[in-house]
């Protein structure tokens, strides 16, 4: 055979299977991609194979979509082992509004064995103080607001955390920071355990496990996060005193919150930043109906 016709037809062939090779490397890829969590329908099939192929990438959904509420109502629900020597506290119950800018926090408990009835927190005014307002006074007197650092819950065992601390975007990024920091002891396990009906509305979540090292600095070592199906919110999140055994127990639980039916970006104001009067308050459920007028603090709120 002639020496070009050889080539040719050698060249013809190589041209062949490279021009199959690159249709078939560009058509692939399209028909295979993982498409972004923010792409698929909640809910669906697709979704859950989504969160167990890549977990964090829907935390991290979860995390941009927790940042897009400015402001919120929420039915929040606390629970924590507090004490020198660390006991299970009740479950707390608080109606909650929330105000990224400026951040403001009021919780109203709306069980009637509370020590506090109303409590307010907005950066920048009362010297950056919270006001707290007991559900009963002292020896049977008025209950008056009293202003207290953000800290003092913390220092005084009411609370882990201070109220400056309050928010799911805020709980997401601490749970972010946490994974951070465990990837030197061998990096956190996370793994989709599957759906649950959470919290006070019964909200259909996705419950994700994150199991930590036993190296790291924190005790807690299971968590366990449930985020709402639909709109991709955290609704609770349960800290456990446990490790590989997963054991889930009063004895092993050492905090929940729940953020629970929540609001997100209702249209609120300074109004809803404020402590109310018992006379107020004895038109909801929140105060008890033979509790005595509240007397209003003698230092007045003002700016930093």
């Amino acid at each position: 055979m002639n020496p070009t016709a050889l080539f040719r037809r050698h060249f013809s062939w190589i041209g062949s299977l490279l021009a199959l090779s690159l249709f078939a490397g560009c058509g692939a890829p399209m028909a295979n991609a993982a498409r972004a969590i923010s792409e698929i329908p909640p809910g669906t099939e697709e979704e859950v194979a989504a969160i167990k192929a890549d977990p964090m990438a829907y935390l991290r959904q979860s995390l941009a979509d927790a940042s897009k509420i400015r402001t919120a109502k929420i039915k929040f629900q606390r629970q924590e082992r507090l004490g020198l020597v660390p006991e299970l506290r009740p479950v707390e119950h608080m109606d909650t509004e929330f105000r990224e800018e400026p951040f403001s926090v009021r919780f109203t408990w709306t069980n009637k064995d509370s020590t506090y009835l109303q409590a307010v927190f907005v950066k920048g005014q009362n010297n950056d103080r919270v006001q707290l307002l007991p559900r009963r006074g002292l020896l049977g007197l008025k209950p008056s607001i009293a202003n207290y650092p953000v800290d003092f819950a913390v220092t005084f065992q009411q609370s882990k955390k201070p109220v400056t601390d309050f928010g799911p975007r805020l709980m997401l990024e601490r749970l972010f920071d946490r994974i951070e920091k465990a990837k030197p002891f061998g990096g956190t396990k996370i793994q989709y355990i599957g759906t649950a009906s959470v919290g006070p509305g019964d909200e259909l979540c996705h419950h994700i496990e994150l199991l930590f090292p036993a190296g790291d600095e924190f005790p807690c070592k299971l968590i366990d996060l449930y985020v709402n199906q639909e709109t991709r919110l955290p609704v609770a999140v349960y800290l456990w005193l446990t490790e590989e055994k997963r054991e889930r127990t009063p004895k092993t639980l050492d905090a929940m919150y729940v953020y629970g039916e929540m609001t997100p970006n209702p249209a609120l104001s300074d109004d809803n930043f404020v402590i109310e009067s018992l006379e107020k308050l004895k038109g909801t459920d929140h105060a008890d109906d033979d509790a005595p007028a509240a007397k209003a603090s003698t230092e007045t709120a003002k700016a930093k």
